[in-house]
């Protein structure tokens, strides 16, 4: 079973200009990549597939290693597949017959989110009581208000590091947890 743990970061003034200037540049890989898709579709009318497009930004971060090298492969792989999935809900509403919507290319204030992979660029660091810390690769360790704890025998498989409109930044952890044993039955049997 998978469940979503959301904590609120309060990172210093060098740390929420890092994570800003990593949002920064998941926007433009995201904008980039649409912008392919988009320039492919109308010059040759060919459809660029997403492990394509994956393989493109993730050499691109070998190349410039001071701005899109600052994101892992597995953050880079997550702006992809998010792509892919606005195009796959923009083919599904125009066979539906409802109105399409195309993928838009995001401003700055309409691109919020980048997803790590655990392990992948972040890991949560247990502190005192009430208190974490997230490392989160370039940026360093973030403090985390842990007002609850994760579930014994839980796994987090995905960290999604977001910003609000107000400009908090929150962490929301993805975990798998074991699935409940039913508990046996006191009635007889039928």
């Amino acid at each position: 079973m998978n469940r979503t743990y959301k904590y609120r970061l309060y990172p210093n003034k060098t740390q929420a200009e890092r994570l800003d200037f990593l949002l920064w540049q998941g926007r433009k890989i995201y904008n980039g990549a649409l912008a392919m898709r988009k320039e492919a579709w109308e010059q040759r009318q060919e459809s660029i597939s997403l492990y394509d497009l994956r393989d493109h930004w993730c050499a691109l971060r070998k190349d410039e290693p001071d701005t899109f090298g600052l994101l892992p492969y597995d953050t880079v792989d997550d702006l992809m597949r998010r792509l892919d999935k606005a195009y796959k809900a923009f083919f599904r509403r125009i066979k539906a017959g409802e109105t399409p919507g195309f993928p838009r290319f995001k401003g700055r204030h309409h691109f919020r989110s980048l997803g790590y992979k655990y392990g992948s660029g972040c890991k949560l660091i247990e502190t005192s009581d009430g208190w974490a810390k997230l490392r989160i690769m370039n940026c360093g360790d973030i403090r985390l208000r842990f007002h609850r704890d994760l579930p014994p025998l839980s796994r987090i498989k995905y960290v999604l590091v977001l910003r609000n409109k107000r400009g908090q930044w929150f962490a929301a952890f993805q975990i798998e947890m074991p699935d409940a044993e039913p508990e046996p039955s006191q009635k007889p049997a039928v």
